[in-house]
Protein backbone atom coordinates (compact mmCIF):
# COMPACT_ATOMS: atom_id res chain seq x y z
CA UNK A 1 0.00 0.00 0.00
CA UNK A 2 2.84 2.41 0.82
CA UNK A 3 4.61 1.65 -2.45
CA UNK A 4 1.40 2.32 -4.31
CA UNK A 5 1.18 5.76 -2.68
CA UNK A 6 4.81 6.48 -3.56
CA UNK A 7 4.26 5.56 -7.20
CA UNK A 8 1.04 7.60 -7.40
CA UNK A 9 2.94 10.63 -6.11
CA UNK A 10 6.16 10.07 -8.08
CA UNK A 11 4.69 9.29 -11.50
CA UNK A 12 1.41 11.24 -11.54
CA UNK A 13 2.85 13.83 -13.96
CA UNK A 14 5.03 11.47 -16.02
CA UNK A 15 4.04 10.21 -19.44
CA UNK A 16 5.41 6.87 -20.67
CA UNK A 17 5.34 5.38 -24.17
CA UNK A 18 5.55 1.85 -22.78
CA UNK A 19 6.14 0.08 -19.48
CA UNK A 20 8.30 -3.03 -19.24
CA UNK A 21 7.80 -5.14 -16.13
CA UNK A 22 9.53 -8.28 -14.90
CA UNK A 23 8.11 -11.12 -12.78
CA UNK A 24 4.67 -12.09 -11.54
CA UNK A 25 4.38 -9.80 -8.53
CA UNK A 26 5.41 -6.77 -10.60
CA UNK A 27 2.77 -7.50 -13.24
CA UNK A 28 0.01 -7.94 -10.66
CA UNK A 29 1.03 -4.69 -8.94
CA UNK A 30 1.27 -2.78 -12.23
CA UNK A 31 -2.14 -3.91 -13.47
CA UNK A 32 -3.66 -2.77 -10.18
CA UNK A 33 -2.06 0.69 -10.52
CA UNK A 34 -2.53 1.08 -14.25
CA UNK A 35 -6.17 2.24 -14.53
CA UNK A 36 -5.50 5.28 -12.35
CA UNK A 37 -1.83 6.00 -12.92
CA UNK A 38 -0.95 4.67 -16.38
CA UNK A 39 -4.23 4.47 -18.34
CA UNK A 40 -3.75 3.35 -21.94
CA UNK A 41 0.03 2.97 -21.56
CA UNK A 42 1.13 -0.27 -23.29
CA UNK A 43 2.68 -2.92 -21.05
CA UNK A 44 5.24 -5.57 -21.99
CA UNK A 45 5.97 -8.24 -19.40
CA UNK A 46 8.70 -10.84 -19.04
CA UNK A 47 9.70 -13.40 -16.43
CA UNK A 48 6.10 -14.52 -15.87
CA UNK A 49 5.89 -18.06 -14.51
CA UNK A 50 2.89 -20.34 -15.09
CA UNK A 51 1.23 -17.75 -17.32
CA UNK A 52 -2.48 -17.95 -18.08
CA UNK A 53 -4.69 -15.60 -20.10
CA UNK A 54 -6.66 -14.85 -16.92
CA UNK A 55 -3.65 -12.91 -15.60
CA UNK A 56 -4.22 -10.12 -18.14
CA UNK A 57 -7.95 -10.60 -18.81
CA UNK A 58 -9.76 -7.27 -19.11
CA UNK A 59 -6.54 -5.31 -19.72
CA UNK A 60 -6.03 -3.96 -23.23
CA UNK A 61 -2.56 -3.20 -24.57
CA UNK A 62 -0.72 -5.85 -22.55
CA UNK A 63 1.65 -8.40 -24.08
CA UNK A 64 4.97 -10.03 -23.24
CA UNK A 65 7.02 -13.18 -22.99
CA UNK A 66 6.30 -16.17 -20.76
CA UNK A 67 9.04 -17.72 -18.63
CA UNK A 68 9.10 -21.47 -18.22
CA UNK A 69 11.64 -24.17 -17.46
CA UNK A 70 12.39 -26.97 -19.90
CA UNK A 71 12.62 -29.92 -17.53
CA UNK A 72 12.24 -32.68 -20.11
CA UNK A 73 14.95 -31.32 -22.44
CA UNK A 74 17.40 -30.86 -19.56
CA UNK A 75 16.78 -34.37 -18.20
CA UNK A 76 17.30 -35.82 -21.68
CA UNK A 77 20.60 -33.91 -21.89
CA UNK A 78 21.65 -35.20 -18.47
CA UNK A 79 20.89 -38.82 -19.37
CA UNK A 80 22.66 -38.45 -22.73
CA UNK A 81 25.79 -36.91 -21.23
CA UNK A 82 25.98 -39.28 -18.25
CA UNK A 83 25.25 -42.65 -19.89
CA UNK A 84 23.57 -45.14 -17.56
CA UNK A 85 23.78 -42.93 -14.45
CA UNK A 86 23.99 -44.98 -11.27
CA UNK A 87 22.46 -42.44 -8.90
CA UNK A 88 20.66 -39.16 -9.55
CA UNK A 89 20.09 -36.70 -6.71
CA UNK A 90 17.02 -34.45 -7.01
CA UNK A 91 17.79 -31.44 -4.82
CA UNK A 92 15.58 -28.44 -4.14
CA UNK A 93 13.25 -26.58 -1.82
CA UNK A 94 9.90 -28.00 -0.77
CA UNK A 95 7.02 -25.88 -2.05
CA UNK A 96 4.09 -26.36 -4.43
CA UNK A 97 5.80 -25.43 -7.72
CA UNK A 98 9.01 -27.27 -6.86
CA UNK A 99 7.04 -30.38 -5.88
CA UNK A 100 5.23 -30.36 -9.25
CA UNK A 101 8.57 -30.15 -11.06
CA UNK A 102 10.03 -32.89 -8.85
CA UNK A 103 7.12 -35.22 -9.60
CA UNK A 104 7.52 -34.60 -13.32
CA UNK A 105 11.29 -35.19 -13.05
CA UNK A 106 10.71 -38.54 -11.35
CA UNK A 107 8.26 -39.55 -14.07
CA UNK A 108 10.73 -38.62 -16.82
CA UNK A 109 13.67 -40.33 -15.11
CA UNK A 110 11.71 -43.52 -14.58
CA UNK A 111 11.18 -43.55 -18.34
CA UNK A 112 14.60 -42.37 -19.54
CA UNK A 113 16.90 -43.85 -16.87
CA UNK A 114 14.90 -46.70 -15.34
CA UNK A 115 17.94 -48.34 -13.74
CA UNK A 116 19.15 -45.21 -11.94
CA UNK A 117 18.68 -44.88 -8.18
CA UNK A 118 16.86 -41.62 -7.40
CA UNK A 119 18.00 -39.79 -4.27
CA UNK A 120 15.31 -37.41 -3.03
CA UNK A 121 16.77 -34.32 -1.33
CA UNK A 122 13.60 -32.29 -0.79
CA UNK A 123 14.16 -29.29 1.48
CA UNK A 124 17.62 -30.54 2.47
CA UNK A 125 19.80 -27.56 3.51
CA UNK A 126 23.08 -27.06 1.68
CA UNK A 127 25.41 -28.15 4.48
CA UNK A 128 23.51 -31.33 5.22
CA UNK A 129 23.09 -32.16 1.55
CA UNK A 130 26.80 -31.88 0.84
CA UNK A 131 27.36 -35.07 2.80
CA UNK A 132 25.14 -36.93 0.35
CA UNK A 133 26.55 -35.11 -2.68
CA UNK A 134 30.08 -35.98 -1.59
CA UNK A 135 29.29 -39.68 -1.96
CA UNK A 136 28.36 -39.27 -5.63
CA UNK A 137 30.88 -39.90 -8.42
CA UNK A 138 31.36 -39.11 -12.11
CA UNK A 139 28.89 -41.84 -13.09
CA UNK A 140 26.17 -40.19 -11.02
CA UNK A 141 24.44 -36.80 -11.40
CA UNK A 142 22.86 -33.98 -9.40
CA UNK A 143 19.77 -32.18 -10.72
CA UNK A 144 19.34 -28.86 -8.92
CA UNK A 145 15.62 -28.05 -9.07
CA UNK A 146 15.61 -24.76 -7.14
CA UNK A 147 17.84 -22.44 -5.18
CA UNK A 148 18.78 -23.77 -1.72
CA UNK A 149 18.76 -22.62 1.89
CA UNK A 150 21.38 -22.93 4.59
CA UNK A 151 20.82 -24.60 7.97
CA UNK A 152 19.28 -21.38 9.32
CA UNK A 153 16.73 -21.23 6.51
CA UNK A 154 18.40 -18.35 4.64
CA UNK A 155 18.41 -18.50 0.83
CA UNK A 156 21.93 -18.92 -0.58
CA UNK A 157 23.07 -16.85 -3.59
CA UNK A 158 22.78 -18.85 -6.81
CA UNK A 159 26.44 -18.58 -7.83
CA UNK A 160 27.58 -19.72 -4.40
CA UNK A 161 25.12 -22.63 -4.38
CA UNK A 162 26.45 -24.12 -7.62
CA UNK A 163 30.08 -23.44 -6.72
CA UNK A 164 29.86 -25.19 -3.33
CA UNK A 165 28.05 -28.23 -4.72
CA UNK A 166 30.50 -28.56 -7.61
CA UNK A 167 33.53 -28.29 -5.32
CA UNK A 168 32.19 -30.92 -2.93
CA UNK A 169 30.94 -33.52 -5.39
CA UNK A 170 32.47 -35.44 -8.27
CA UNK A 171 29.03 -35.83 -9.86
CA UNK A 172 28.17 -33.55 -12.79
CA UNK A 173 25.67 -30.86 -11.86
CA UNK A 174 22.65 -29.98 -14.02
CA UNK A 175 19.89 -27.41 -13.55
CA UNK A 176 17.26 -25.35 -15.35
CA UNK A 177 18.46 -21.72 -15.14
CA UNK A 178 21.42 -19.90 -16.61
CA UNK A 179 22.28 -18.09 -13.37
CA UNK A 180 23.95 -21.31 -12.17
CA UNK A 181 26.09 -21.49 -15.32
CA UNK A 182 29.75 -20.57 -14.94
CA UNK A 183 29.78 -21.61 -11.28
CA UNK A 184 30.01 -25.39 -11.59
CA UNK A 185 27.00 -26.29 -13.71
CA UNK A 186 27.55 -28.61 -16.67
CA UNK A 187 24.54 -27.14 -18.47
CA UNK A 188 21.16 -28.03 -19.93
CA UNK A 189 18.38 -26.28 -21.80
CA UNK A 190 18.39 -23.25 -19.56
CA UNK A 191 15.89 -20.53 -18.80
CA UNK A 192 17.70 -17.26 -19.43
CA UNK A 193 16.96 -13.85 -17.95
CA UNK A 194 18.99 -12.31 -20.76
CA UNK A 195 16.89 -13.99 -23.46
CA UNK A 196 13.70 -13.01 -21.61
CA UNK A 197 14.84 -9.39 -21.60
CA UNK A 198 15.99 -9.43 -25.22
CA UNK A 199 12.65 -10.84 -26.39
CA UNK A 200 10.68 -8.30 -24.35
CA UNK A 201 12.88 -5.42 -25.52
CA UNK A 202 12.20 -6.30 -29.16
CA UNK A 203 8.46 -6.06 -28.41
CA UNK A 204 8.92 -2.69 -26.71
CA UNK A 205 10.82 -1.43 -29.76
CA UNK A 206 7.91 -2.41 -32.01
CA UNK A 207 5.49 -0.52 -29.76
CA UNK A 208 7.51 2.69 -29.58
CA UNK A 209 7.84 2.49 -33.38
CA UNK A 210 4.07 2.60 -33.67
CA UNK A 211 2.77 -0.98 -33.56
CA UNK A 212 -0.20 -1.49 -31.16
CA UNK A 213 0.61 -3.78 -28.23
CA UNK A 214 -2.59 -5.74 -28.91
CA UNK A 215 -1.21 -6.60 -32.35
CA UNK A 216 1.82 -8.31 -30.79
CA UNK A 217 0.93 -11.80 -29.53
CA UNK A 218 2.21 -13.08 -26.20
CA UNK A 219 5.31 -15.25 -26.68
CA UNK A 220 4.08 -18.40 -24.96
CA UNK A 221 7.15 -20.57 -25.47
CA UNK A 222 9.96 -19.48 -23.17
CA UNK A 223 13.09 -18.56 -25.20
CA UNK A 224 15.27 -21.13 -23.46
CA UNK A 225 18.60 -22.19 -24.92
CA UNK A 226 21.02 -25.11 -24.66
CA UNK A 227 24.07 -23.82 -22.78
CA UNK A 228 27.12 -25.66 -21.45
CA UNK A 229 30.33 -24.92 -19.54
CA UNK A 230 33.35 -26.23 -21.47
CA UNK A 231 35.46 -26.46 -18.31
CA UNK A 232 32.87 -28.67 -16.61
CA UNK A 233 32.49 -30.87 -19.69
CA UNK A 234 36.26 -31.39 -19.66
CA UNK A 235 36.32 -32.01 -15.91
CA UNK A 236 33.73 -34.78 -16.17
CA UNK A 237 35.19 -36.30 -19.34
CA UNK A 238 32.20 -35.43 -21.52
CA UNK A 239 33.25 -35.13 -25.20
CA UNK A 240 32.05 -32.02 -27.03
CA UNK A 241 30.84 -34.33 -29.78
CA UNK A 242 28.05 -35.56 -27.51
CA UNK A 243 26.43 -32.13 -27.65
Amino acid sequence: ALLKEVFMHKYSSTTFDCILCSDNYALTFLLELRPKLFPDVPVVFCGINRFSDEMIAGHAGVTGVVEGIDLEATIRVMVDLVPEPGRIALWGLGHANADKNRALAVELLNELAPDAELIHMRDVPLGQGLEQADSLGHGDAVLLLTVLRDEQGVLIPTDLTARIISRNSQAPLFSLWDFFLGHGLVGGKLCSGYLQGRTAAAMVREIVNGKPADAIPVVRTSPNQYMFDAEQLKRHGIPLGLL
